[in-house]
């Protein structure tokens, strides 16, 4: 009898590469939205971390919070303010933030980061530049009265708040501050600058993790997913009206971006 050949047949390695060719193609997309959550748990942990030098800012300061980001001599951001709570710079970018050569507010979209080069105080010094992607709700700060743009009984002062739940500190963000208002309008696609500075909402809607969410921390020091039609719903400062559930109805065509953010990338 003649010896049988263990070699394999052309037909049967080209059915083996297209079987390996098509569980590829089913794994792939499956492996890109684990890196993906993986790095939007990345992103939970450092606004987890954010909020314990947070806490401990408050702690120190008898429960009040940093002057924030109001102009000289009384500019005292909230990256500068929590140094002394924090060693690594990596903390101010989230994993998803990646566009760090591109300007957010032009051309970074939904991955834009913002840049030392926006912030001529204070000086560069050698511990790097400051290059982050979270943004931090302004209304929480409590600045000097001669200082204050806004009306000063909007601003939430104090870490201690019966509400604190729905306080959001800081999301996702291409600028590194907002005042946001009820008023504030959509932007037609994520980190618009153009005739949106008066919008100021328009600084946290990006969509840098499946779903259109972000991630946000809170007063409460909680950390969660927030959709961004979800923004109008928080409470932003004392006097910002929740009534509304939702992004306001005729909001809504604007909103495109959101449900396909890829194109922004």
């Amino acid at each position: 009898m003649g010896k049988h050949s263990k070699a394999f047949t052309l037909v049967e390695l080209l059915v083996v590469i297209a079987i390996i060719a098509l569980l590829m193609s089913i794994l792939m997309p499956a492996l890109a939205r684990v890196r993906r959550q993986a790095k939007a748990v990345l992103g939970q942990s450092n606004l987890k971390q954010w909020g314990g030098a947070l806490a401990m800012y408050c702690d120190d300061f008898d429960t009040k919070m940093m002057a924030g980001r109001v102009g000289t001599p009384y500019f005292n951001p909230w990256w500068r303010a929590l140094e002394p709570y924090y060693r690594d710079r990596a903390l101010l970018r989230c994993p998803e933030a990646n566009n760090i050569n591109k300007k957010a507010w032009i051309e970074g979209g939904n991955h834009g980061v913002w840049g030392p080069d926006w912030f001529p105080l204070p000086p560069p010094d050698s511990d790097g530049p400051w290059w982050g992607s979270y943004g931090i709700n302004e209304w929480i700060c409590d600045p000097p009265s001669i200082a204050q743009p806004y009306n000063p009984h909007t601003y939430w002062r104090t870490c201690q708040l019966r509400h604190a739940y729905h306080v959001p500190v800081m999301l996702d963000a291409w600028w590194d501050q907002a005042w946001a208002e009820m008023f504030d309008m959509v932007p037609e696609w994520p980190g618009q600058w153009e005739s949106m500075t008066g919008d100021d909402m328009a600084h946290f809607c990006v969509v840098r993790h499946p779903g259109g969410d972000n991630n946000g921390l809170f007063m409460d020091y909680s950390v969660r997913i927030v959709n961004v039609r979800e923004l109008w719903s928080l409470k932003w400062h004392t006097e910002f009206k929740t009534e509304s559930k939702n992004l306001p109805a005729e909001l809504e065509d604007r909103t495109h971006w959101i449900n396909n953010p890829d194109r922004y990338d």
